[in-house]
């Protein structure tokens, strides 16, 4: 009983405000993963004039091979 008595006069431990705050944390995470799992996806080659709200575009790049080797190059002259 004396425990008791002792948590209602001191409250919470540290390592159980320190458990809950990674709890709230990995939840948290877990939620907003989900939230953006389940979001619909319109895939589109270029943003409409008007996008309508609350909807994710997702734009296709380029298929050009030709470009990503170039990349390599570009990025060695960069550095140099």
């Amino acid at each position: 009983m004396r425990t008791r008595t002792d948590r209602l006069l001191h409250g919470p431990s540290v390592i159980e405000v320190c458990f809950g705050a990674v709890l709230s944390v990995v939840l948290g995470i877990a939620l907003a993963v989900t939230i953006l799992v389940l979001k619909p996806v319109t895939t589109a080659r270029e943003l409409p004039k008007e996008p309508m709200p609350d909807t994710v575009y997702y734009l296709e790049g380029s298929h050009n091979p030709a470009k990503a080797r170039q990349v390599a190059a570009k990025t060695k002259l960069f550095l140099q």
